[in-house]
């Protein structure tokens, strides 16, 4: 798993694999921040968070505990762990 972050942005891109994305949607309970891409074959390719440095909530995030790890060890607060 790779971590991108953009701070002009305030988002964070999580890239699982290196497949191509077909399309995203977003995470569970429908929260606006929070968005998943899909390859073809339905695998998640990657997460996009959107205004990381306020805090994560990582309820709905593939891959919570891989994704919560990096954010912790870059400094972003984890609001809610996943589950």
């Amino acid at each position: 798993m790779k971590l991108r972050y953009d701070p002009e942005a305030n988002a964070a891109y999580f890239r699982f694999c290196d497949k191509e994305w077909a399309r995203t949607r977003h995470a569970r309970g429908n929260r606006r921040n929070v968005f998943i891409d899909y390859a073809k074959d339905g695998s998640v390719a990657g997460v996009e968070i959107l205004g990381i440095r306020r805090g994560v909530d990582l309820t709905g995030v593939p891959e919570a505990d891989q994704v919560g790890e990096l954010l912790r060890r870059e400094g972003f607060p984890i609001l809610r762990a996943g589950g």
